[in-house]
């Protein structure tokens, strides 16, 4: 079967469907952190496990003084604990079933119900015995914006794939024509594209999750879906998404400077402008179709842009006419270009397989 393209991938992950199935992906993680020490940790609950948790608990103390209405888990009961992590596995095999109807969630995304849907074709609103604590915990607004997250750092992930192309070209490049001014052009283009690389890393690497109603399972709903964790609910400074908004809009520059830009970068300027806008109004929380819009529209102009310098750079040719050749100080400046670049390299590549 063929590797979908990444243009593919992209509307995958912002497909109806795919925005479904990360929400399910994020109610999952969400209830097992929900077991047995309320921090989704399914080891012996001990004497020392109890004094870790609420070493925790202490931690975020202030954060329950400034939002005395989050529903708070705790696990002080055993028993409740097991049950809840009960509770949390049968949800997962029922979503995680073959036969699981999603299509009635998928009438209810846009209007944020599609997480109850899911728990009721789960059976997890009336089925006996099911701890309906558990239903009234995953019944979290917040769920839609950490998905939300997650599909954002698939994207980031998707283009910085895609980004590490372009400089891996920019490098052979300069390597190949390092003793001439075509080499040092390409320097110049090869330095802008590994701080967009780096930019673009970083971003994707700080997406935090939304703080849950259950505030004290933050730190272990993190953990699970490979995000960081927040100081405090971004919901009124939504700062995640005004993060990526300027890291898609600063590689405007260098794309259009290698070719891959729409005349002057109209497209890419405006998706951005867009997404600003939408984060600006503040749909509340989660937000709204307007944000998940424009972040999908900024991130499918910006990897068409990408994919289109990659084509450039696979053709490129030495311009019939270059100027002389290096002075030794040009010189000296291709060859500092190129050793940050493999150094840099160096270190994605290691963070990378770590």
């Amino acid at each position: 079967m063929q590797e979908p393209t990444p243009v593919e991938q992209l509307d995958a992950l912002w497909s109806q469907e795919g925005r479904l199935a990360t929400l399910a992906a994020v109610m999952m993680a969400y209830a097992r952190t929900l077991g047995p020490v309320g921090h989704g940790s399914t080891e012996p609950v001990t004497p020392d496990t109890r004094d870790g948790r609420h070493r925790r608990e202490d931690s975020l103390s202030d954060n329950r003084e400034n939002h005395p209405d989050l529903v708070h888990v705790r696990a002080d009961d055993d028993d409740n604990a097991a049950s809840i992590l009960a509770c949390a596995e049968a949800l997962e095999a029922a979503l995680c079933s073959e036969d699981f109807d999603f299509e009635l969630a998928l009438a209810e995304l846009s209007t944020r119900r599609a997480h109850l849907i899911l728990l009721e074709q789960a059976g997890m609103h009336v089925a006996e015995g099911v701890d309906t604590g558990l239903v009234t915990l995953l019944d979290d607004p917040s769920l839609y914006d950490t998905a939300l997250m997650l599909i954002c750092q698939d994207s980031l992930g998707l283009l910085v794939a895609e980004w590490g192309r372009v400089t891996e070209g920019l490098l052979t490049l300069v390597e190949v024509h390092q003793l001439d001014a075509a080499g040092l052009a390409l320097a110049q283009h090869l330095q802008a594209a590994l701080q967009g690389q780096m930019v673009l890393s970083a971003t994707r690497d700080a997406l935090p999750c939304q703080m849950p109603a259950g505030v004290v399972s933050a730190g272990a709903l993190a953990e699970e879906l490979g995000l960081q964790v927040p100081d405090l609910p971004w919901s009124v400074d939504p700062w995640p998404l005004t993060d990526i908004a300027t890291a898609l809009a600063s590689a405007g520059p260098m794309l259009n400077a290698l070719g891959g830009g729409d005349g002057n970068g109209a497209m890419l300027r405006q998706a951005v402008e867009n997404l600003f806008d939408a984060t600006a109004k503040g749909e509340g929380a989660p937000f709204g179709r307007a944000v998940e819009e424009g972040l999908g529209q900024s991130f499918a102009v910006a990897l068409e842009r990408v994919l289109a310098v990659n084509k450039v750079l696979d053709r490129w040719e030495k311009p019939a006419f270059v100027p002389g050749a290096l002075t030794a100080e040009q010189h000296g400046l291709v060859q500092g270009a190129l050793a940050r670049a493999r150094a840099l390299l160096e270190l994605v590549g290691e963070g990378e397989a770590g």
